[in-house]
């Protein structure tokens, strides 16, 4: 998949990848680096519901600019509900120009 591959090139020889079934419609990947164990869930974020566990962390990899502005608000609830009390959020994200002709997005503008 997608998400291996680039987690591999990312990571190389320091990643031991394992993909399994995870929650109803998620894969899970493992990660061990470090001496760190990591599980990444991939998935769709909108069906991944009301946790039935929380996570120290988030990673976004180009989500929220994908993301029409309207949707922005379950996006966030979902993370807030989905995060332990002092968690994080990883923001991976892109600046660029204007499109031409006015066209909005994706990837959709992000204000600080």
């Amino acid at each position: 998949s997608l998400l291996s591959d680039d987690l591999r090139s990312q990571y190389g020889k320091a990643l031991a990848l394992t993909e399994k079934s995870a929650m109803e419609g998620f894969k899970d990947f493992k990660l061990q680096t470090g001496g760190v164990d990591i599980t990444v869930h991939k998935g769709d974020f909108f069906s991944f519901g009301t946790p039935k566990r929380t996570f120290d962390a988030l990673w976004d990899r180009g989500s929220l600019v994908a993301l029409a502005p309207s949707d922005r608000p379950e996006y966030v609830k979902i993370c807030a509900d989905a995060l332990k009390k002092g968690g994080r959020i990883l923001l991976v994200a892109i600046e660029h120009d204007p499109f031409k002709g006015g066209k909005l997005g994706p990837p959709y503008s992000v204000p600080l």
